[in-house]
């Protein structure tokens, strides 16, 4: 039975997994937004004219990008193979957070491209920034070419006189990126490899090249971590324990000692040998009013000699 259950447990775990890694490799994908590469930021495939054509790059990086080993290609809606637009040359930079524009012959004058050429395009068409090695840096497609150079949904073809352009962020609409738009300077680095994602239709098209002002996203301010102030701690304050006063004792008023008048004694001639105590002791009362005492003489031994010691009690009258 132990073993009948392990290749379940087994099973749920996997599914476990796989799901917890889903949904947290979703969110990163979701979140992959600027560029670290030079991208294509607006097409125009007609104006006035069917070969009013322009293509705009945009360096979404803190560094200009040398060009001179990249070119501009297109596919036709069956060709397989590309087709050089632009071939840049030695020295062809795009600056830092800068833009590039190439455009057909018939538009140079009016939006004072950087490269123009004869070529056009058109619907069902893919452009690519390429390397000379036909690696694709970026690419664009339109409708449904046989072979598209990419990326991911593919865009409608733009009407006459309107563009698709890049986004600055992923909320990105035509009324931010418009002018006095929220998002009007802050760059086309919208990337995630997915054209309908990443691009969005401009009614007004806004070609920019490279005497056009930079772009970037603004830097978020960071905001300075409160230090929490720390509270005192609070000094207990002793409680003070009153000193119990001492109970005066009453300070006992010696009663004074009579001394009894002796009788004449005759003399006797002393010997060494003590005498023998007489029972009971002398005693002498003094009655009084209040009080009533007595004065007892208790033998004390001392060195072989006996002596009397006076001790006085004294009572109460009842």
């Amino acid at each position: 039975m132990k073993s009948a259950r392990l290749p379940i447990a087994i099973t749920v775990l996997g599914l476990l997994l796989f799901t917890v890694s889903s949904l947290l490799i979703h969110p990163l994908e979701t979140l992959k937004a600027v560029a670290d590469h030079v991208v294509i930021s607006e097409v125009q495939i007609a104006g006035v004219s069917t070969n009013d054509d322009f293509i705009e790059l945009y360096n979404p990086t803190s560094s200009d990008v040398d060009l001179s080993n990249m070119r501009f290609v297109k596919r036709s809606s069956t060709g397989s193979a590309n087709d050089d637009i632009v071939v840049f040359g030695t020295g062809e930079t795009i600056a830092a957070h800068g833009y590039y524009l190439w455009c057909n012959n018939g538009l140079d004058a009016t939006l004072s491209c950087d490269r123009n050429t004869s070529d056009t395009v058109a619907n069902n068409n893919s452009v690519a920034l390429a390397h000379d090695d036909g690696t694709i840096e970026d690419a664009v497609t339109f409708g449904t070419p046989d072979n598209p150079l990419g990326e991911g949904t593919f865009l409608s073809a733009p009407d006459a006189g309107t563009s698709v352009e890049r986004k600055a962020s992923a909320s990105s609409d035509e009324t931010s990126m418009g002018a006095g738009g929220a998002e009007e300077t802050h760059g086309n680095g919208q990337d995630t490899d997915n054209n309908v994602e990443d691009f969005l239709p401009r009614s007004s098209p806004q070609p920019q090249n490279a005497t056009s002002a930079t772009e970037q996203l603004p830097v978020p301010t960071a905001t300075p971590t409160s230090t929490p102030t720390e509270t005192p701690t609070e000094t207990p304050t002793p409680t003070v324990t009153p000193t119990e006063s001492p109970t005066p004792t009453p300070t006992e008023t010696p009663t004074p000692t009579l001394t009894p008048t002796e009788s004449p004694t005759p003399t006797l001639t002393p010997t060494l040998t003590p005498t023998p105590m007489p029972p009971g002791n002398p005693t002498v009362h003094l009655p009084g009013l209040l009080f009533s005492c007595k004065i007892e003489y208790m033998p004390l031994r001392m060195f072989g000699f006996t002596f009397r010691m006076p001790k006085i009690s004294c009572a109460r009258n009842t």
